[in-house]
C-alpha cells in the first residue's frame, strides 16, 4: 500500500499515533479493501500497475511474473483514483 498510497498510510499512522482511533479505523476502512484487492488478489503486478496509475513508475513485473491484463489494469486505475 505505501508504494502507492503513501499518503493514506502516513495519515493513518499519524491518526493513530495522535489518539484519534475514529479517523485511523476510518482510514484504515478505506485503504483495507484495496490492499486486498490489489496487493493480496494480484500482487507484484497489481502494486506497479496502481504506482503507474498514480503517476509514479511501477513499470512491468520482472519475470517469471506476467503483467496484468488490460481489464485488470483499468480496474487498478479505478480503484486507485476512487
Amino acid at each position: 500500500m505505501a508504494c502507492f498510497a503513501a499518503g493514506a498510510c502516513v495519515e493513518l499512522y499519524a491518526a493513530f499515533r495522535s489518539g484519534d482511533t475514529a479517523r485511523a479505523k476510518a482510514l484504515q476502512d478505506r485503504i483495507g479493501p484495496l490492499d486486498k484487492q490489489i496487493v493480496g488478489a494480484l500482487g507484484p503486478a497489481g502494486i506497479k500497475a496502481a504506482m503507474d496509475a498514480v503517476g509514479l513508475h511501477g513499470g512491468p513485473p520482472r519475470a517469471p511474473l506476467a503483467p496484468l491484463a488490460p481489464a485488470d489494469r483499468e480496474r487498478v486505475a479505478r480503484l486507485v483514483v476512487a
